[in-house]
């Protein structure tokens, strides 16, 4: 443990824009004031959103925005204040903690977990010489993945002790970890000359997967019950899959969508997502179990962009604005 974490800045309140009802949810637009961008990453159980905003120098900083609107900022300290460095939360869980990736002064990345107390612990794998967390559970295991001093990428899992198991599939040359489910299955992908999906159980043991046709496959949500969501490339177009226990996995496509990633799930089943229209614009969507969509944007976006959904089936993430910033955005259901 190194400390407390201190808020950089005070709570501040919700810069609201516009506030509509959309496709059965009202969303809820803010931006941390100051920031040039502001990237919301994850969304816990009550409502608490966590992620990182860019300043006008490309550094990066984290922030939390409370179910009442107010946001408070913050920073690990010893990370750096240039382009490419800074602090940017990866998850927070159901009991306040977080976790991320900070890069020094130095552009060395590693990673970070706080407490909602505030204490702060930072770690990296042995042997890495960069490190970037993806997410983390609400047992406050972490995931991630690194690079070690033969250039080459590993996936890991932090235990709740502080334990650090490094992994690599069978088979694989590369790996990188994405999300940690309640039970410590961790998902993400690895290379032998492909990229595959993968899932690996607490007892180290492993499942290799992709759907058909795929060349690229990449997945980035999992609930308790061993359902993936994620998306893939067959070489011409971006399709989101559906990956269900018993290893079926089902391809989707949004309505009117020549691309569609997915990068969220609940306990319910119900995804969430990007997709990109004839016309080349991006939106946002909402899928249930049962295959029906609900597209959204926020006011104002030319580019809509979910991040996380809770099993309130309230949906974070950012928006491109007509000025090219990026805002984030809350969307409550109905």
């Amino acid at each position: 443990m190194t400390g407390l974490l201190r808020a950089s800045g005070a709570a501040f309140c919700i810069l609201a824009g516009a506030t509509a009802a959309h496709a059965e949810g009202v969303i809820t637009i803010f931006s941390v004031p100051f920031s040039d961008d502001t990237l919301p990453t994850s969304i816990n159980a009550d409502g608490t959103i966590a992620g990182y905003y860019e300043d006008a120098s490309f550094a990066y900083h984290g922030f939390v925005r409370h179910t009442d609107g107010t946001i408070t900022t913050f920073n690990v300290p010893g990370a750096g204040i240039g382009n490419g460095q800074g602090t940017q939360i990866a998850g927070i869980a159901a009991n306040g903690w977080m976790t991320g990736t900070w890069t020094d002064q130095n552009s060395v990345s590693h990673g970070f977990l706080l407490e909602a107390d505030g204490t702060l612990m930072k770690f990296d794998p042995p042997g890495a010489v960069q490190t970037r967390v993806g997410g983390l559970n609400d047992k406050d295991q972490v995931v991630g993945d690194f690079i070690d001093t033969a250039d080459q990428e590993h996936a890991f899992v932090r235990l709740t002790g502080g334990t650090i198991i490094e992994f690599t599939p069978p088979g694989c040359a590369t790996a990188r970890g994405f999300a940690i489910n309640y039970l410590g299955t961790a998902i993400g992908e690895c290379s032998d000359g492909g990229q595959h999906g993968y899932l690996r159980e607490a007892d180290d043991t492993f499942v290799e997967f992709a759907p058909q046709g795929a060349i690229s496959t990449l997945p980035f949500a999992i609930d308790h019950n061993e359902d993936i969501a994620g998306y893939y490339f067959n070489g011409v177009t971006i399709h989101g899959f559906l990956r269900t226990p018993d290893g079926t996995i089902t391809p989707f496509d949004a309505p009117g969508s020549v691309d569609t990633t997915a990068y969220g799930i609940n306990e319910k089943g119900v995804l969430t997502g990007d997709y990109t229209d004839a016309n080349h614009m991006q939106h946002g969507y909402e899928r249930t179990p049962d295959g029906r969509f609900a597209t959204f944007d926020p006011q104002g976006s030319v580019e809509t962009a979910p991040a996380a959904i809770n099993d309130h089936d309230t949906i974070t993430g950012s928006f491109k604005d007509s000025s090219s910033a990026f805002r984030g955005f809350v969307r409550i259901e109905q």
